[in-house]
């Protein structure tokens, strides 16, 4: 009986310790109900309360609507499980957040945030951009939601909505878990980005339902080892890697996975866009597998040439630098609502690389749809079918831009096409088939006949067959072969509907934390790095008196009169204080300090200067966009802080370039 009392008095106790873990927002003063009322000031409260707690803590936002102008969330936090951050009303935004990101979470590591409805409230931000008024002047498009320099953050079953800008950003974090999470916005909703991903690492995007006006999904420079599974997009622009080589030194794309997608009316499906600059860049091992297409206008593109704005003044020769390699297609079904429904567009300087499709099967008004190749090296696996029948098809007319020439074994030839089993026409460096198999023309036309052989290696096939089985057995090369480049007009025809839009893409910018110390590696100009100086007046003052008892007196010379000159008189100690004047003399003193206190508050922890020239050697030198943002932000003490809590050169000047993108590039 003893121990039954015990067990329940434990179970009483935990409850207790449970209860006194949560912090209601209400009860440090937010007032649901309304649009009127902000409740900024309780959410902070509640948070500081929260993050200050080491057991379990959970800030919980009730049911109801609650009003927040803007909100910064602060860590690290003392609990090793970290905050949780529970959901059950509506938080809503106002119609305008003089800032580039509304709700911040900046050191939240370990954040859980579970359930409810974050609302942008964006739609008279997105009246003001759909304006063609000159001279107008709109408010920042804002960040709903950003998560930064965090890791071990969990988001689920969270809806946001109506984003003036993107609806959230994970920038620089570390171990990101989305699921069942919600993104909505109209279709002509500008620049809604559902999930940016930037300078990042292992995140998953799971069972995810995004339909905006932009990107589902964008991954950024720096970002690895991403899983995307379960996605619902459109409408919007599709799953995006980029845009990327905008700028010098931008950190590689890697290990990326898209599973069991499915996109509905995107303007994009599965796209790797890269700006036509001369800037290095690297994008490999992606893999896209189990996607299923309804009417996307772009199913599968490669974009390497892409450079918004008026006659591409900003890329010279429009070649990209960035690499793409190893990046395969697996299972891609569906509709195409254009009849390109596949486009390699590759960069001249690099070529794609290492790119693999099997079991591609997209259509057009219900017949094959085509597809372009350009620079890229594709490698087409056949699928199998369970019947003989329809293992093979008459590969399509090829569609070239060009025919360039290449060198394989000593010959020179140019490009060859393949045949294509249940798959548009590419263009591609390897050879046709041999005679020594049945042709692809005697494949399409028997349907007894069985699968392929093994495919040898095309060095071989050129250096056994040479030009013997060049263009013989594949139907629709005829014309090419015979004509060239005199089909340029059917190519006009074929691509006349891909045109560009401009600036399709969001760039994220979010505003961050508070200053940190200055970096390890700053200059001391104080003089040697290991050493202290240490500066103590009173001492000085003793030692220098103490000195003078102990000096050893000089003698004067004797002058022709036999006598010394008199000797200077030593100067009069001052008179001491009265208890008075000691009085004054303290309270102009703490005077005095307190200006001094203030003076430094305004100033700020770092000066105008002394950021200035972290900002020049981050790469942002003069003349530069991100060198003028630096200048319009950093006469605020708040932002010069956040910019030095960054913890190197390319994560500050990847903030200064997004800073500017959000309040011009737009």
């Amino acid at each position: 009986m003893r121990f039954f009392a015990l067990v329940a008095a434990s179970v009483m106790l935990l409850a207790v310790a449970a209860a006194a873990a949560e912090y209601n927002v209400v009860d440090y003063g937010a007032r649901p109900g309304g649009r009127a009322d902000d409740s900024a000031e309780a959410f902070l409260a509640a948070w500081a309360a929260a993050c200050n707690d080491s057991s379990s803590p959970v800030m919980r936002v009730p049911a109801g609507t609650f009003l927040v102008s803007q909100a910064y969330f602060k860590g690290p936090c003392r609990s090793a499980a970290g905050v949780v951050l529970a959901v059950d009303g509506v938080v809503v935004a106002p119609s305008a957040v003089d800032s580039s990101a509304w709700i911040m979470f900046h050191y939240a590591h370990g954040l859980k945030i579970r359930g409810g409805t974050l609302d942008g409230n964006g739609h008279a931000y997105w009246a003001c951009k759909s304006k063609t008024t000159p001279g107008r002047r709109c408010p920042h498009g804002t960040t709903t939601l950003d998560i930064s320099q965090s890791r071990g953050v969990s988001v689920r079953r969270l809806t946001l909505v109506n984003s003036k800008n993107a609806h959230m950003a994970i920038f620089d974090c570390t171990d990101v878990t989305l699921r069942g999470v919600k993104m909505l916005a109209p279709r002509d909703s500008p620049n809604t980005d559902g999930v940016h991903v930037q300078l990042s690492t292992d995140v998953r995007i799971l069972s995810a339902t995004i339909r905006t006006g932009d990107d589902c999904v964008s991954l950024g420079p720096g970002t690895s080892d991403v899983v995307i599974r379960n996605i619902k997009c459109g409408p919007g622009h599709g799953i995006s890697i980029g845009s990327l080589g905008g700028e010098a030194g931008e950190a590689p794309v890697r290990n990326v996975t898209v599973e069991a997608a499915e996109l509905t009316g995107t303007q994009n499906g599965l796209r790797i866009k890269t700006w036509g600059k001369p800037h290095p860049g690297l994008v490999e091992s992606v893999t896209f597998a189990g996607v299923t297409m309804r009417g996307v206008q772009n199913p599968i593109v490669f974009d390497q040439s892409y450079c918004p704005g008026r006659g591409n003044v900003n890329c010279p020769g429009k070649s990209s630098g960035v690499k793409i390699s190893d990046v395969k297609f697996t299972d891609i079904q569906g509709t195409s609502a254009t009849p390109v429904a596949v486009r390699f567009d590759c960069s001249s300087t690099n070529p794609c690389t290492g790119i693999m499709l099997n079991n591609v099967n997209l259509t057009y008004n219900g017949k094959q749809a085509k597809s372009f190749c350009k620079n890229a090296h594709v490698r087409l696996l056949p699928r199998v079918a369970p019947r003989r029948a329809t293992a093979y098809r008459p590969a399509l007319p090829c569609q070239l831009e060009s025919r360039p020439e290449i060198r394989l074994v000593g010959l020179r030839l140019p490009v060859l096409c393949l045949p294509v089993l249940r798959l548009p026409v590419l263009c591609s460096c390897y050879a046709c088939p041999s005679r020594a198999s049945p042709s692809a023309r005697d494949r399409a036309g028997d349907p007894t006949a069985g699968p392929a052989p093994p495919s040898r290696s095309p060095h071989l096939l050129v250096y056994t067959h040479m030009l013997v089985i060049y263009f013989q057995d594949i139907l629709g090369c005829g014309k090419f072969k015979k004509l060239g480049l005199q089909n340029e007009e059917a190519l006009q025809k074929c691509f006349g509907d891909i045109i560009s839009v401009g600036n399709d893409h969001w760039s994220p910018h979010m505003v961050h934390g508070a200053a940190a110390a200055s970096p390890s590696n700053a200059p001391n100009v104080d003089g040697n790095d290991t050493q202290d100086i240490d500066i103590d007046l009173t001492q000085d003052k003793a030692t220098c008196e103490e000195g003078d008892t102990n000096e050893v007196e000089q003698i004067s010379p004797v002058n022709a009169n036999g006598k010394r000159p008199p000797r200077p008189a030593p100067p009069k100690a001052k008179k001491q204080k009265s208890g008075t004047a000691l009085t004054i003399q303290e309270a102009v003193t703490s005077m005095a300090t307190s200006a001094t206190s203030y003076a430094s508050t305004k100033q700020g922890k770092y000066s105008i200067d002394e950021v200035m020239e972290h900002v020049i050697a981050c790469g942002a030198t003069y003349e530069t966009n991100e060198h003028f943002i630096a200048s319009e932000l950093f006469v605020k003490k708040e932002q010069r802080e956040m910019f030095m809590t960054f913890r190197n050169n390319e994560v500050r000047f990847s903030w200064l370039t997004r800073k500017y993108m959000a309040k011009y590039g737009n």
